[in-house]
């Protein structure tokens, strides 16, 4: 069962708690990492590069989704590196619903950093 959600479920707060042990200056390390990540991770999955890149990068963010407690990233983007893995047709569909979820995540953890630095709890 997901946890307390922020910004309209796009993250697990509870599960970014569970990680973090409530450690809120790793939780602001977490984000920054998962934001550079998907920034260098999107350009993969959506472009040219051979399937198995692909798959590998859709891998990567998944992993630094789960880390963040992004939970609807970490589903489209294991989604799709099963997808690629397999091969067929080109995913584009999913592929878009990977990157309307990557900027709910990112909303949501900059509604988080807003919350935080004004002293306020966002969970």
């Amino acid at each position: 069962m997901m946890g307390e959600q922020g910004r309209g479920g796009a993250l697990d707060l509870d599960l970014l708690a569970a990680q973090t042990l409530g450690d809120r200056d790793l939780e602001m390390e977490l984000f920054g990492l998962f934001e550079a990540q998907a920034e260098r991770l999107l350009p993969i999955i959506a472009g040219p590069a051979e399937p198995a890149a692909r798959s590998r990068a859709a891998h990567s963010l998944k992993g630094a989704s789960a880390a963040v407690g992004a939970v609807q990233v970490m589903r489209l983007a294991g989604e799709l590196e099963a997808a690629f893995g397999q091969g067929g047709a080109e995913p584009s569909a999913a592929i878009a619903s990977l990157a309307r979820a990557v900027r709910d995540a990112r909303a949501a953890i900059e509604a988080w950093r807003h919350a935080a630095s004004s002293g306020r709890n966002f969970r």
